[in-house]
């Protein structure tokens, strides 16, 4: 099916350089020549048709005609965004052929105000490949034909025992599909299938079978130009069918629900953070429409009225233009669940270098907080949504950094569960300042994503966890505990004994699962799955090394605070 093009997406000539933007994610109005080798560029805001002019953030085009030299780009109306601020962030860019990687821009950029509410933000490049093709992007993209070329590669790759099944949820309002991927070792079904919603899975002749084990909920890409979040869940589909003992154990032990892009059209359209009708789909949770938002009625549809009794996990994953780390946006709930609700970020920390837990939210105020431009309460975000409507403890905005401009923390050596062996990794811990769409961060991360998830109920077979000082997911609840505790009553400094500690959910969770016969997690027959890789990391992570030095660069400077700077 052709859709339509947007006028941002198209073929500007100049004197002597042709920009086009006529392909998928593009964005790019105007293109003007001012001096020699020197560009002034417009972009379009998002939903720029229903006459917005918020969001003047996403630009990617191509350039034909380069020669060897050096060239100034300048967009003349961007929209003030903490990221441009920042003297470290760089554009990316890619030459074809020539390039096999998205590459930052190494040269000196500038970000400074043109008019009240539209910034200048420009930067050098050298080019090296005269009469190439060269593309240049705010962050690496992944556009919605990326998408589905990558689940037919998946989808190829399988193992046979592994359950890859692919439907349509649901139709954007451009029509384009709406995927929801299942993911799960082929045992893991009963013989009858899922139900059919009112406007739910319309092309699809055969349901999917009803899983047998927890199902873990995994969405991205609600908000477009947030495009590490799709890299992040490439490195989680990857492990996941992959012979690593830990994607193996993960299939044993549960059903994975994932719908990779829930807007489709606003990622199409080249948008950076609504659809075409300007809506932050992520505050649609709530009460969505099936006419006005079909990916977030369908989402909220299916998890509330077809898998909520075996939901366990709900994750939704952004990417974020200020934090310097990756964190999480969790739910504030009482004690003793909260101590729950926050091992799952804790574990993440433990098992990645590039995030922090410190910098995790989990305070009343971020469940209700309202954005600055529309004033729309964080109340209808996915997480709150489920949290409130489910009673679901594990319900969390996963935020990737476009950019981490400090050091990583280090992390302890993995280690094999049953032999007690550490597994050999090689370095990802160095003496850099700068992570811009490293490749290794998104496979570091996405790893850590499941990882910790085995670590919450006591069954990865390749965890960390054993050599901290915490040894076991019960001492680490209870140190989290404390520290929620003594956040909450700053008074109170004694520690707490384990024994006066109520007991967290988890514990009530894992049992409610067993006695019900839908998680069976016992550690002999994680034990059995390891036997098919003991010893072995995922292909894709076999060359890396840890190392765990501690870092001694401080890195500090300030940035111009962002009037529009959105969250979660």
């Amino acid at each position: 099916m052709d859709f339509e093009k947007q006028p941002h997406q198209c073929v500007l000539n100049t004197e002597t350089l042709q920009f086009f933007s006529d392909f998928d994610s593009g964005n790019l109005l105007r293109a003007i020549k001012v001096g020699h080798n020197q560009y002034e560029l417009l972009i379009s805001a998002d939903a720029s048709n229903k006459g917005l002019n918020h969001y003047r953030i996403w630009f990617y085009f191509g350039i034909r005609g380069m020669k060897k030299g050096s060239y100034r780009f300048t967009i003349i109306n961007a929209s003030n965004f903490k990221l441009f601020a920042s003297p470290l962030y760089k554009p990316v860019w890619r030459a074809i052929p020539g390039s096999v990687e998205w590459q930052r821009v190494m040269q000196t950029t500038c970000y400074t105000m043109n008019f009240p509410n539209s910034y200048r933000f420009s930067w050098n490049f050298d080019c090296n490949f005269p009469d190439n093709e060269v593309y240049f992007a705010l962050a690496p993209p992944y556009s919605y034909e990326h998408l589905v070329k990558s689940l037919d590669l998946y989808e190829s790759l399988c193992p046979w025992d592994c359950a890859f099944y692919r439907e349509v949820i649901t139709k954007s309002l451009d029509g384009r599909n709406v995927e929801i991927i299942t993911i799960s070792s082929k045992k893991n079904f009963s013989g009858e299938r899922e139900e059919r919603e009112v406007g739910l899975f319309q092309s699809s002749i055969h349901r999917s079978f009803k899983s047998l084990k927890p199902i873990v909920f995994i969405s991205a890409r609600v908000h477009p130009g947030e495009t590490p979040s799709s890299y992040l869940l490439d490195t989680i589909i990857q492990l996941l069918i992959s012979k690593d003992p830990r994607g193996v154990t993960l299939r044993s032990n549960f059903v994975f629900k994932i719908i990779p892009m829930l807007n489709p059209d606003g990622v199409s359209r080249g948008h950076f953070r609504v659809d075409q009708n300007g809506i932050n789909l992520n505050r649609c949770y709530a009460s969505p429409s099936m006419f006005d938002h079909p990916s977030i009625y369908a989402a909220k549809n299916y998890i509330e009225k077809i898998i909520s009794s075996s939901l366990c996990f709900y994750l939704d994953l952004h990417a974020h233009g200020s934090k310097k780390s990756c964190f999480v946006y969790g739910n504030f709930i009482d004690m003793p669940r909260q101590a729950e609700n926050e091992l799952f970020s804790k574990l993440l920390e433990i098992n990645s270098p590039y995030f922090d837990y410190m910098d995790c939210d989990f305070s009343e105020k971020s469940m209700t907080s309202k954005d600055p431009k529309d004033h729309h309460s964080k109340e209808g975000s996915g997480r709150v949504a489920f949290f409130r409507s489910l009673n679901l403890t594990f319900s969390y905005t996963i935020e990737a950094a476009f950019y981490i401009p400090k050091t990583l923390h280090p992390i302890p050596p993995m280690v094999n569960t049953k032999t007690g062996r550490r597994c050999s990794e090689v370095a990802v811990v160095e003496k850099f300042l700068v992570q811009v769409y490293n490749r290794l961060m998104f496979i570091d991360v996405g790893a850590a994503i499941l990882s910790s998830i085995l670590d919450v109920f006591s069954i990865n077979p390749l965890s960390r966890l054993g050599a901290t000082e915490y040894k076991n997911v019960e001492v680490l609840k209870e140190y989290i505990g404390n520290m929620v505790l003594t956040r909450k009553n700053p008074k109170l400094k004694k520690s707490l004994s384990r024994s006066e500690l109520p007991k967290a959910s988890s514990d009530k969770i894992t049992e409610n699962f067993r006695r019900s016969g839908r998680l069976n997690i016992m550690m002999n027959q994680s034990d059995r799955n390891n036997d098919v890789a003991r010893n072995t990391v995922c292909r894709f992570r076999s060359s890396y090394k840890y190392s765990c030095r501690p870092k001694t660069i401080d890195l500090k400077y300030k940035t111009q605070k962002s009037i529009g700077e959105q969250r979660d």
